[in-house]
């Protein structure tokens, strides 16, 4: 019993850290939460989305036929099904005849899909084959250094 304290010491023991400290802290959520905000807002990381609906403005977009499709259980162990689905498609570009795949972890890919184009090439992209964006590490990364750089400011030693 000797090593319990009460809730008043514990907030005057948190309370006693560095200032420094506190406005690092306050800056790192501070940053956080307007990241958040921005990604929300799709004014950062919506890359794929305004290609998308460039591609559409201008009429970019082609139907596609599924023309196969197969899986595999991942994880045959567990109890819950985990299948990956890997469905290739067939569009027309130009006259020529090609084929897409798409890759799902989620459910079977729909019978058809639209796909969209580049401008000046017949490089073919879709919603279905949209791949997460490495920078987004970015968000948890630039408010810990916001804390620091703070922290280092105001004299807090490490």
């Amino acid at each position: 019993m000797e090593n319990e304290i009460t809730l008043k010491e514990a907030w005057e023991q948190i309370l006693d850290y560095d200032p420094s400290l506190w406005f690092g802290l306050i800056g790192a959520i501070v940053v956080f939460v307007i990241e958040i905000i921005l990604v929300k807002k799709k004014i950062i990381f919506n890359g794929f989305e305004k290609k998308v609906k460039e591609a559409q403005k201008d009429g970019r977009v082609l139907n596609a036929t599924r023309i196969s499709c197969r899986y595999e259980n991942r994880n045959p162990g567990t109890k819950t099904i985990n299948r990956i689905y890997i469905a290739h498609y067939q569009y027309e570009l130009n006259g020529k005849t090609e084929k897409y795949q798409v890759v799902s972890t989620s459910m079977e890919p729909p019978r058809t899909i639209s796909l969209y184009y580049e401008k000046n090439s017949n490089k073919v992209f879709s919603k279905y084959g949209k791949k997460s964006n490495p920078l987004i590490v970015l968000i948890y990364i630039i408010p810990i250094l916001v804390a620091y750089f703070i922290m280092k400011i105001l004299g807090f030693h490490f």
